[in-house]
C-alpha cells in the first residue's frame, strides 16, 4: 500500500486568478473549459493550463498537458493575431451613466470605467459575449453586438404564436 500525499493549489495562484478572472473548481484548482474535449484550455481564450494547477497529476500527464498547452499557444504566434467573439458587449456612451454595475457583473473583467469621460469601456479581446452586462445595465447602454433585444422579442413572439396555434 502506498499512501498518497494530499495536494492543494499554490497560494500564489490567487493573484493570477484575480488578475485574469479565471474560474476555479470547488477544491480551488483552476477549472478547464471542458475536462475531456478541452482539458488544457481555460474558458478565457488564449489561456492554457497544464499539470497540477488543474488537479493532482502524475509526471506523464503533466508533460502531455504541457505539450498540448504549448501547441495551443503556438497558434497565436503563427497567426500573429487572435480570434475574438463577434457577439460582444458594446456601450452606448450617450446612454451610459457610469454606475459601474456592468463592470462588477462581468466575469471576464472586460469592462472598465473611463474616469475622464465617466463611461464604461469594453476590452473587446477579453469580452466573451456572456450578456451579463446587458442584463444588469440600468440605463440600457450595454448591448450585445450582432444580438439585439428586438431579436429576442421576435423569437419570443414567434414561439408564443406557435404555441397558441398548437393549442387551437
Amino acid at each position: 500500500m502506498v499512501l498518497g500525499v494530499g495536494l492543494k493549489p499554490n497560494k500564489g495562484v490567487e493573484s493570477v486568478v484575480d488578475m485574469l478572472k479565471l474560474s476555479k473548481t470547488p477544491d480551488q484548482f483552476l477549472l478547464e473549459a471542458h475536462p475531456k474535449l478541452r482539458p488544457v484550455d481555460m474558458a478565457t481564450e488564449g489561456i492554457y493550463i497544464a499539470g497540477c494547477c488543474a488537479s493532482p497529476k502524475d509526471i506523464t500527464d503533466s508533460i502531455a498537458q504541457g505539450k498540448a498547452a504549448a501547441s495551443g499557444s503556438l497558434v497565436y504566434f503563427v497567426l500573429g493575431k487572435a480570434k475574438i467573439e463577434p457577439a460582444i458587449c458594446e456601450i452606448n456612451e450617450e446612454l451610459c451613466i457610469g454606475c459601474g454595475r456592468c463592470e462588477d457583473a462581468c466575469p471576464f473583467g472586460a469592462l472598465a470605467l473611463d474616469e475622464v469621460r465617466h463611461v464604461m469601456t469594453v476590452n473587446e479581446a477579453v469580452c466573451k459575449g456572456c450578456g451579463g452586462c446587458n442584463a444588469i445595465c440600468p440605463s440600457g447602454a450595454a448591448t450585445m453586438k450582432h444580438y439585439r433585444d428586438r431579436q429576442v422579442y421576435a423569437q419570443i413572439e414567434a414561439l408564443t404564436q406557435i404555441g397558441s396555434a398548437n393549442a387551437s
